[in-house]
Formats: C-alpha cells, structure tokens, sequence
C-alpha cells in the first residue's frame, strides 16, 4: 500500500501510539506521520486532520499496542472522514479473529456505507 499510494510529500495518519513497524515504513517512503490519540473508544475521530491524508492506519479490532477495541461510532466516524477526506484507509486487522466470549468483530468494510 505504501509503495502504491505515497508519494514522498503526502502525510500517513497514524494512530498515537501506533506500530512502530508501520509508520517506520510509512516514513521511509518520506511521508510525513500524522499521529491521532486513541482512547479506550479507539482513535480519537475528532482529532482527524480536517485535510486528510494519503491514507490512515489503523488497529481497530485490536489496537497496538494498547489494545481497545474501536467503538461502532468511532468507525462510523472515521469511515465517514475517509470518505469526505479522500483518503485510504488501511486496517490492519492481525488478530481480530481472537476474541474468546464474542464472534469476531467486522471489519471496517463491512460498515462502509460508500
């Protein structure tokens, strides 16, 4: 994704804290890192850059390394600024399928409206 999409000027918005493996090679690629806070309810949506990005990253069934689960309307919100931002959003769902007293969570597509 990050040899398709950046192009050295463009900004990657990350989660704060995120996996270091991604914004490292993000910023390899000479993006610059736009970090979001997270909260027990996920990425911080109001805190989104009103600009958008090249693309966002993001953890939400299992967020690294603090490990909440991002909230139905955190996802609403966030797809809905993906949308009106342009900006790909990539979800890195590595172990969502790992839930041991509920079904796994859907993924951010799954409630894309667009």
């Amino acid at each position: 994704m990050a040899r398709l999409l950046m192009t050295g000027d463009s900004t990657a918005v990350v989660e704060d804290p995120c996996y270091e493996g991604a914004a490292n090679l993000f910023e390899s690629y000479g993006e610059r890192l736009y970090p979001v806070l997270v909260d027990e309810m996920g990425i911080v949506t109001a805190d989104l850059p009103k600009e958008g990005g090249t693309l966002a990253y993001t953890t939400p069934s299992h967020q690294y390394p603090l490990g909440h689960s991002m909230s139905l309307q955190r996802k609403r919100e966030l797809l809905q600024w993906a949308y009106d931002t342009k900006t790909c959003l990539l979800e890195d769902d590595y172990d969502a399928d790992f839930r041991f007293n509920a079904p796994p969570q859907p993924s951010l597509c799954a409630f894309d409206q667009h």
